[in-house]
């Protein structure tokens, strides 16, 4: 956020409204432009609820484990992970984490969090790697599932952890056997939400479909513009699922 003399510029970054296990409910911040980071900025992208998706993915490891099979939720490493992590050991399941997911929940945990670090309720997947049987779930990076860790168990069911899991191409790029659309971005309900609570007068939309958004903002009576920079991570961009718009009609 940034204050000039003539008015208030707002830039959200990656957000999602609504609370969440490790972190705080945000709040509008009203400005006269705002920049908005719009990642899912398709209306295909309405999310369901997060708390039943959540539940939904709970059962559904702890039916592999039934099963006697090794449950493997694909989840960035920063964010969602915690999240995850925090909700599969509130349910009694066991956890076992990638080392990248791993470092964050101990960092995590350093700032106050509980995510059974210290308790070893959360267990590293260096110190479990050459057991037969894991019996607990493994929270790993996207990527990792065409590694050893995950390739060479043939137990392996894996669960694909994103906003991405909306679309069907996705789910097959990840090899996933199961997919629980939860994300760390605003869908196109929360995007326009953010957009009336703001009140601002002009908006700049970054980052996804910009000008799919800003088409239907100008409808709407907004000033916007789809600006075509290329993000910061533009190389996690380049390999994102395309969605075909070609038959969607007016957004």
């Amino acid at each position: 956020m940034v204050d000039f003399p003539n008015g208030r510029l707002v830039y959200t970054g990656d957000y999602r409204t609504g609370a969440g296990a490790t972190h705080a409910t945000g709040a509008p911040v009203e400005c006269d432009g705002i920049i908005v980071e719009s990642t899912f900025a398709l209306p295909i992208f309405r999310f369901p609820d997060r708390a039943r998706t959540t539940n939904a993915l709970i059962e559904w490891c702890r039916a592999r484990l039934d099963d006697g099979e090794l449950p493997v939720v694909i989840a960035y490493a920063l964010g969602k992970s915690q999240e995850l992590v925090h909700h599969l050991i509130e349910a009694g399941l066991a956890v076992i984490a990638h080392g990248a997911v791993h470092r964050m929940c101990a960092a995590y945990e350093s700032l106050g969090r509980n995510l059974g670090v210290a308790d070893q309720r959360l267990r590293p997947y260096a110190d479990e790697k050459k057991r037969e049987k894991m019996c607990a779930v493994l929270v790993t990076p996207p990527g990792t599932q065409a590694q050893p860790m995950v390739r060479k168990r043939k137990d392996a069911r894996i669960a694909y952890v994103s906003g991405w899991a909306t679309i069907d191409a996705a789910i097959e790029q990840q090899r996933a056997d199961a997919a629980f659309p939860i994300s760390d971005h605003a869908d196109w309900d929360d995007l326009l939400a953010t957009i009336r609570a703001s009140r601002a007068r002009a908006v700049w939309v970054t980052h996804g479909d910009t000008h799919v958004l800003a088409h239907h903002l100008k409808t709407l009576g907004f000033d916007a513009v789809g600006l075509d920079a290329p993000s910061l991570d533009a190389r996690e961009m380049r390999g994102r699922p395309e969605v075909d718009t070609s038959e969607m009609g007016q957004p």
